[in-house]
């Protein structure tokens, strides 16, 4: 490069530079129209100020938009169509994959220049492709001078290393929009899961509530769980439903919800909550299994614990060890007789959900029940 004009030493330069910044801005924005834009600029500063345009191929027209471009009159840009066929310099280069150069427009012979580029002051121009590493050409990349010029090797290289890394900035661009559009898609379809499983949800729990009301008490008192299950099921639903994500949530927030509406059905007024938890998210297949556990615990405790006077239920969610957290429930009445986490269908039923979870159970008697749950918020 050392023994090269000072002139060529520059157009190297520059071109190096183009390159350089393109590539640059090729990997830090998605917006399409920003990344043709900006090419064109940067091949016109390349090759020394020269007029620049990028053709996209429109297959249905088999014409070539003018889809971006500098040093162009107002209103070229985003109209101009130019011939796709191999009659044109443009389209011999999108056809063959081949770079064409025209040195001097009002002497060529292999192919028709047209008159929308000569009434541009087009005098010079070449021509190549940019391809797509998926294999469908995306269009032709085209500097024009208004002057006779000899464009040279040095200038092929520079505009097919700049087509390559433009194709590549392309088919990333549609990658990421076609992924983008499925996450979309995937995530309205969820909405709309969610959406009628909370419907069928209230409908199974309204159908249970109608049955209560017509059955006796032992039976009315097994549906009167079976809805109580089915309505922390519907609140984990709807957490879901309101949240950015189906696979976790804030156990907090949900638990703490779940718990106040069950105390709120006993309907006394006389129990009351005393809720201290810390915000985690945790993978749905362990808040599920957790919510059910607290919806457990607390209709035990409204029904047996406090024997119609006040009492309280408290909930508590800290971090424990080696990353594990730990739930802690618990209420103010007799606590637990002996062996009544071994008997008792409800508490037999914890122990069973807290294995879905992977969980660790602790119970403890004195004063008052309670129970700790040790369990990690990622399911393995």
């Amino acid at each position: 490069m050392t023994d090269a004009p000072q002139d060529i030493r520059d157009d190297l330069v520059r071109q190096r530079h183009a390159l350089t910044e393109f590539g640059r801005l090729a990997l830090h924005t998605d917006d399409l129209n920003e990344i043709l834009q900006q090419a064109c600029v940067m091949v016109s500063h390349g090759c020394g100020g020269v007029k620049a345009k990028l053709l996209e191929y429109m297959p249905g027209e088999d014409k070539l938009l003018v889809r971006a471009g500098v040093g162009w009159t107002p209103g070229f840009v985003g109209s101009a169509r130019l011939d796709a066929g191999k009659g044109s310099a443009a389209g011999y280069a999108l056809k063959t994959g081949e770079p064409v150069i025209t040195h001097d427009v009002a002497t060529e012979t292999r192919f028709s220049v047209s008159a929308v580029l000569l009434n541009q002051g087009v005098a010079s121009l070449i021509n190549v492709l940019i391809d797509t590493p998926g294999g469908e050409p995306f269009g032709v990349l085209e500097v024009d001078s208004e002057e006779p010029r000899e464009f040279d090797q040095n200038d092929v290289d520079f505009l097919r290393t700049y087509a390559n890394l433009l194709g590549a900035a392309i088919d990333r661009h549609e990658r990421t929009r076609e992924l983008t559009e499925a996450v979309q898609q995937k995530d309205v379809l969820m909405r709309e899961l969610q959406h009628r499983v909370k419907n069928d949800l209230q409908m199974v729990g309204s159908l249970i509530s109608m049955e209560q009301r017509r059955s006796g008490p032992e039976f009315a008192d097994k549906l009167s769980g079976l809805r109580d299950r089915i309505e922390t099921i519907r609140q984990l639903n709807e957490k879901l439903y309101q949240g950015q994500r189906f696979d976790r949530l804030d156990l907090a927030a949900y638990l703490e919800d779940l718990a106040r509406s069950l105390v709120q059905m006993d309907g006394s007024g006389e129990i009351r909550l005393d809720a201290d938890l810390e915000r985690v998210d945790v993978d749905t297949r362990i808040a599920g299994p957790l919510g059910l556990i607290l919806n457990e615990f607390i209709t035990n405790t409204v029904k047996h614990a406090f024997g119609g006077e006040a009492g309280t239920v408290s909930i508590s969610l800290r971090p424990a060890e080696e990353g594990r957290w730990r739930l802690t429930l618990a209420d103010s009445g007799p606590g637990l007789p002996q062996g009544a986490a071994d008997t008792g269908t409800g508490l037999r039923l914890i122990a069973l959900l807290a294995k879905q979870a992977g969980a660790g159970l602790d119970w403890g008697r004195e004063p008052g029940a309670k129970l700790a749950i040790d369990f990690q918020p990622t399911k393995a």
